[in-house]
């Protein structure tokens, strides 16, 4: 029983370790790096290049919940979109009084083509492959270091808020830690990781089409790097 007890140990602190690395210094070193080379281009391929390891460190173990499966029940997605109308209607009202008139609905009113490609794009290109991420693999692979779910929720906001170090933004991190807790918590409740990839796609569809989207564009975040 000592030696089971002892190997269960060190498995959870490998584990522990593998999590800092996956979550935190994988990500930082990423954002540093890709400032300093200034390649916003290479954002969204390193981020499917992170769901493809993800995705290879799933394969081999029981999944939480469904990647592709949509609840039917109003009692599991009825909250998510009584959350996001109240949000929608928020950040209208946020953006009205706080963003510049010009780029107030900025999107909509001046590049109404690209804002509906846009509203397609950005679920399928970012949020699903960054809840393969940041929600499955967190939830599946990890969730046993964590005795409670609000501590699984509260770190997974933070690692969250951590993969978007590379805006060095604190308004970014802070609507990343918040939004990181809210889709976490969908797909812990529902067990839909495409239904959490949907909330945040629309999400983010929202921040783009008020006129927050640059806080969440990297090339509107970057400085000029000393060499």
């Amino acid at each position: 029983m000592a030696y089971e007890n002892l190997q269960a140990g060190r498995l959870m602190v490998q584990l522990a370790v593998e999590f800092l690395g996956v979550f935190f210094v994988v990500p930082t070193a990423f954002a540093f790096g890709l400032r300093r080379w200034r390649r916003p281009a290479l954002l969204l391929p390193g981020l499917w290049i992170a769901a493809g390891l993800a995705y290879g460190l799933l394969v081999a173990q029981p999944l939480y919940g469904s990647l592709w499966a949509l609840p039917l029940s109003p009692k599991l997605w009825g909250p998510v979109a009584l959350r996001f109308s109240i949000a929608a209607l928020a950040s209208v009202i946020a953006a009205r009084t706080w963003v510049p008139a010009e780029d107030y609905l900025r999107l909509p009113r001046r590049a109404p083509g690209f804002w509906l490609v846009l509203l397609l794009a950005y679920p399928l290109l970012s949020a699903i492959p960054q809840g393969l991420v940041w929600r499955v693999l967190l939830v599946t692979r990890y969730s046993a270091l964590f005795a409670y779910p609000w501590q699984l929720l509260a770190v997974g906001g933070v690692a969250f808020a951590a993969a978007h170090l590379v805006f060095r933004n604190p308004i970014t991190l802070l609507a990343t830690g918040l939004g990181g807790v809210l889709f976490l918590h969908t797909y812990l409740t529902t067990g839909s990781a495409l239904l959490a990839s949907l909330e945040h796609g629309a999400y983010g569809a929202l921040a783009f089409t008020v006129g927050f989207g640059k806080y969440f564009y990297l090339r509107a975040n970057m400085e000029p790097t000393q060499a």
